[in-house]
């Protein structure tokens, strides 16, 4: 059951790093919440957890690559030029910090469905 904040969780950050324009930007929530309500649905009605799990894994990595993306390639625009080493190294690091979390957690659950 816990699975399913984490996966609303990174539908809400998607739809931060995109950050979408105003006209565009319902058209985007309606369609993360449609697919987070389809992932729900998955998950709990089906039990097709392979599914749900491959789904949220492709999910964290797109997030991981556009973060990176918006940090090294044109993406730090926003951001004051002395502050664009610190910006990437931070980038580096959450990303670091949150690929971690994410091995760790398929590990703990490929582990102990054996167990």
């Amino acid at each position: 059951l816990d699975e399913v904040p984490m996966v609303l969780a990174n539908l809400i950050f998607t739809f931060c790093i995109r950050r979408p324009k105003t006209d565009s930007a319902h058209k985007l929530a309606g369609g993360l919440g449609f697919c987070g309500l389809i992932l729900i649905v998955i998950y709990f009605i089906f039990e097709a957890y392979t599914v749900f799990l491959s789904i949220y894994g492709a999910n964290v990595i797109y997030l991981l690559v556009e973060s990176i993306r918006l940090a090294f390639f044109g993406g730090s625009a926003a951001v004051l030029p002395r502050n664009v080493p610190v910006f990437r190294r931070l980038a580096l690091l959450a990303n670091g910090t949150y690929a971690s979390g994410f091995v760790l957690w398929v590990t703990d659950h490929v582990v102990c469905s054996q167990l």
